[in-house]
């Protein structure tokens, strides 16, 4: 993935050959995206991505949400133990932006 920022250059987050997700959060200084099974955020302050989350294999979140005040994040779980009858699940993380 690769993002544009405001100052009209560019930065190459990662890859992924899932479908990607990706969210800004509300105001506009961080971005949450999955790549693979885990999950990552790019500051724009610190110019860099780091791993929030390595979900284990065949278990991925998805539908990912920032609250309103942009504290926390929800993700949807899903795990694929029982194509019958899958279980979901709401993940809520705080406390991962930096300081």
């Amino acid at each position: 993935m690769v993002i544009s920022v405001s100052n009209g250059t560019t930065k190459y987050l990662g890859s992924s050959n899932s479908i990607l997700e990706a969210t800004w959060a509300p105001n506009g200084e961080s971005l949450i995206f999955r790549e693979g099974s885990g999950l990552k955020i790019y500051s724009l302050k610190e110019n860099d991505a780091r791993t929030l989350y390595q979900t284990p294999a065949g278990y991925p979140l998805s539908e990912l949400r920032w609250s309103p005040d942009g504290n926390r994040i929800v993700a949807t779980g899903k795990s694929i133990s029982s194509a019958r009858a899958p279980m979901y699940e709401y993940w809520i993380m705080e406390n991962f932006l930096p300081k």
